[in-house]
């Protein structure tokens, strides 16, 4: 699969967070503008391991102390092959017999130390041991943080996308003339966040596209002049800011282009836990992602995965009321 390149306007990072964050994190911005580039940031705190039985009442357990974090991730293999696909550096195990107690008070997000290598044809799935012991039940996001490569992270805007596509006919600055009508893009009242334009440059469909004109200086806003575009109808889409000269060049000079609308969604997939309120006792959450589509279930990979780790997202958008226990986080790959 084709590494395609993500390009953005100069004013971007002014907005980009995932839309399931929203408004309320806008003041994490730079910890998530970090993650979009695949760059973990280097003040992550290596966590020590604890030797604890979740089944006591109060388990010693081991805190985090940043928004961001590293988790040391042991990996359970079901064979050979399996193995084979894990990065190196991972300690496997087949049994983990709760070794590791970590505990998360607050809203944290939580990355796995280990990337491990992803190939789509298998079935990847993910689990632990959960329990909330705050004042407020925990809500719980568990899932995959998915890469290109071990330097860019996934973005949801290149794999995910509405409508049909486009042959360009004619392209300026400001606007972009279809051969033929559009159909399925959204336009009018919809969020900026949703409203982008995706190149593909052979007029191929089936890999992440070359380019994404955004704009995201309010991503929430539903006004026509926020977002990529503010109209797609007809033969027409109606651009907010400008392309660059070099690139209405570039698309000038491949005649197969074609476009399509290009939507903003979550940056992470969450096959075990999405928005779970997590019970005060210990309990098992897993789930399994496997495939590779455009426009994928929590269940499944986006086109042109090649990498994940794992992320848990704690006590989500919740204050210091709410504390998570965890333990046993696993990944099994067959």
């Amino acid at each position: 699969m084709a590494n395609r390149k993500l390009t953005h306007s100069k004013s971007l990072w002014r907005g980009v967070i995932p839309a399931v964050v929203g408004v309320a994190l806008l003041a994490l911005f730079p910890i998530f503008q970090n993650c979009a580039k695949g760059v973990i940031p280097h003040d992550l705190v290596n966590l020590s391991s604890n030797i604890e039985n979740p089944q006591s009442e109060e388990p010693e357990v081991e805190g985090f102390t940043h928004i961001y974090q590293n988790l040391p991730l042991d990996i359970a293999a079901t064979d050979d092959a399996a193995s084979a696909l894990l990065g190196p550096g991972i300690q496997r195990e087949t049994n983990l017999d709760y070794l590791r107690v970590f505990s998360s008070t607050g809203y944290q997000i939580i990355v796995s130390d280990a990337t491990v290598g992803i190939d789509p044809s298998k079935s990847y799935t993910i689990s632990g041991v959960f329990k909330s012991s705050g004042e407020t039940p925990s809500r719980l996001y568990f899932g995959f943080m998915p890469f290109y490569g071990e330097d860019r992270q996934m973005h949801s805007l290149e794999y995910s996308r509405r409508g049909t596509a486009a042959k360009v006919a004619s392209i300026a600055p400001m606007e972009i003339t279809a051969t033929a009508a559009l159909a399925g893009w959204q336009t009018g009242a919809v969020q900026a966040q949703f409203r982008n334009v995706g190149f593909y440059l052979d007029g191929d469909t089936t890999h992440t596209p070359d380019f994404v004109y955004f704009l995201w200086d309010d991503m929430m806003s539903t006004a026509p002049e926020k977002g990529g575009y503010s109209a797609a109808a007809g033969t027409k889409i109606s651009l907010n800011g400008s392309l660059s000269i070099d690139w209405v060049t570039t698309v000038q000079q491949n005649p197969d282009t074609v476009v399509m609308q290009h939507t903003n969604g979550d940056w992470h997939l969450y096959p075990a836990a999405r928005d779970l309120s997590v019970p005060t006792t210990w309990t098992v959450v897993s789930g399994t992602s496997t495939g590779e589509v455009f426009n994928p279930t929590p269940t499944q990979f986006p086109v042109g995965i090649k990498l994940a780790k794992i992320v848990i997202l704690a006590n989500f958008l919740q204050d210091g009321n709410s504390k998570l226990l965890f333990t046993n986080i696993k990944l099994t790959v067959k």
